[in-house]
């Protein structure tokens, strides 16, 4: 039985530490440590720093066949002004598009010569970019997603082309029923905070995103301090964190402090009739935060 711990610590410095309560008899030796009390402990994530403040984290996998790659960006809807809803969004897809020295026909034919595959998702505190690949094409899949965060370029046509995609996407999410009671409940769960906000945004607020403002977004929130690249997989930590640095040093200055207070929980019920036979019913509580430990039990 395995218990896992996250002190404050280990938030600063980004590792993760399980400690053992029992016998692990079907785990090697060498995963753990004996520290100066008897306590084992064994260490998932190796965590280094790079000169402009882009952290990178790996864990070495011996029996993967693949690299799991993540670029992890402090950028979300909470960054967004006020009457931009769907702005981090907008700027996820627009990171696909192009860069200064790649088309999006290269971007997409790379990754798919390599027999990998390439993605990316914003949710409401963070936007994530993403790639599986064999172990032999890493050094090319950290170079793209270095190329993507550090030099992004597109057309404004393009981007209204974008644009509209998601307006299709907005269109399909209200007509799912699951899909609009989430984002429903989340409205009045936090109706005074960002984390009520529509992630994709509305029709409407779409057309008052600008070239300018998908740039200016960039400029301010895509910035070191605010970035994770995490590798799992054979992979060694010091290689990684060597070609991590060849990819990202393009990227310097820091972001604005981000204002975060205590979410305000409301709550309320929605009730809406439609023409479908199957009914859904959703209920959402309040849970202890990600760090608190009674969180595990909360899953059990």
């Amino acid at each position: 039985r395995m218990r896992a711990i996250l002190t404050k610590q280990d938030l600063q410095t980004s590792r993760a530490v399980l400690v053992e309560e029992e016998d692990a008899c079907s785990q090697p030796e060498n995963y753990f440590k004996t520290d100066s009390t008897g306590s084992r402990t064994m260490t998932l994530v190796n965590s280094s720093t790079l000169s402009n403040g882009v952290v990178v984290l790996t864990e070495h996998i011996p029996h993967a066949r693949g690299v799991g790659l993540s670029v992890l960006v402090g950028a979300s809807p909470q960054d967004e002004p006020g009457d931009r809803p769907g702005l981090a969004h907008l700027c996820e897809h627009a990171l696909f598009l192009g860069t200064r020295t790649r088309s999006e026909q290269q971007i997409s034919g790379l990754i798919d010569s390599a027999g990998g595959q390439l993605g990316g998702f914003t949710a409401r505190d963070y936007t994530c970019f993403h790639a599986t690949i064999s172990g032999e094409y890493v050094t090319y899949a950290v170079d793209l997603l270095g190329d993507l965060l550090s030099s992004p370029h597109h057309t404004q046509e393009r981007l209204q082309t974008e644009i509209e995609i998601i307006g299709h996407e907005i269109d399909s999410h209200e007509d799912e029923a699951d899909t609009w009671l989430d984002s429903q409940l989340k409205r009045i769960m936090w109706p005074r905070d960002t984390l009520g906000r529509s992630i994709i945004g509305s029709r409407e607020s779409l057309e008052r995103i600008s070239g300018e403002d998908v740039q200016s977004f960039f400029d301010c929130f895509y910035k070191p301090d605010r970035i994770i690249v995490a590798a799992a997989g054979q992979i060694d930590h010091d290689d990684f964190v060597e070609q991590t640095n060849d990819s990202f040093w393009p990227l310097d200055g820091q972001s604005p402090n981000r204002i975060e207070s205590p979410a305000n929980c409301v709550g309320g019920v929605i009730v809406e009739h439609r023409d479908q036979r199957a009914s859904l019913l959703t209920l959402m509580i309040p849970t202890p935060v990600y760090s608190d430990a009674d969180r595990y039990a909360l899953h059990i």
